[in-house]
């Protein structure tokens, strides 16, 4: 078992403050196997999975099957972006909450995110409901919305399904209805598949999120939406 307070520390931690739990938790043989459930419910980054010295540590414990488990959970995951990298830098270090408006940045939210996401009351419920996001601070905040693939819980990871016709389809499964699966893409807009036509169905470590919103806003919008983001401290009971 992981500990609720251990899940909501990796939850609201930065990439660097991950690593360096992670690198502590990788010290021992039960860290270790609680970092692996961590990464496998989506609340430590998979691509901590990787790197050199916590995978060294990881195998210095013979846990079972790490290897194994660890390929399943990363062997989709996207290389990680220098490029991206030096955005998530360049939007952090610019942020000015003098600035910047939560009145203003609830409507680039409105338009931009409420398709899918729910918070203070308004948008659909598809991706994560972001009520008290703003707890996880600026840095984390920064890191979801521009590097979404970098933590992802399992109810919110894209389903690909090969259609008996050739075709390929992915989104995140809403519900079965009768002969269907109902999915939704990365806009919310919930389309249909029948059963009969899914040859295979995988479920990825992916985010439905598009990893484009850096560039689909600009930096002045960004920082708005941010501080409504941030904003959003209470969590509804």
């Amino acid at each position: 078992m992981v500990s609720e307070s251990l899940s909501e520390t990796f939850l609201r931690a930065s990439r660097e403050s991950q690593h360096r739990l992670a690198e502590i938790l990788a010290s021992d043989r039960s860290g270790s196997e609680a970092f692996l459930i961590l990464a496998a419910n989506g609340k430590a980054s998979l691509r901590l999975l990787l790197d050199p010295v916590i995978r060294n540590r990881l195998n210095a414990h013979g846990l079972e099957r790490m290897n194994e488990r660890i390929t399943a959970m990363t062997i989709h995951l996207p290389n990680e972006n220098e490029q991206l990298l030096k955005l998530i830098d360049e939007r952090r270090s610019q942020f000015s909450v003098a600035k910047s408006s939560v009145e203003k940045g609830a409507m680039v939210f409105e338009k931009n995110c409420a398709s899918c996401h729910h918070v203070a009351g308004k948008g659909q419920k598809i991706g994560p409901q972001l009520d008290g996001i703003g707890v996880r601070g600026m840095t984390r905040v920064i890191e979801d919305v521009l590097d979404p693939h970098r933590n992802v819980d399992p109810a919110f990871r894209v389903t690909t399904l090969q259609l008996s016709d050739g075709r390929v389809v992915a989104g995140l499964i809403r519900r079965s209805e009768g002969a269907t699966i109902v999915l939704a893409d990365n806009m919310g807009k919930e389309f249909t598949i029948a059963k009969a036509d899914v040859d295979d169905q995988q479920l990825s470590t992916l985010s439905l999120m598009p990893t484009n919103f850096g560039e689909a806003v600009s930096a002045e919008d960004f920082h708005h939406m941010l501080a409504f983001l941030l904003s959003q401290q209470m969590k509804p009971e």
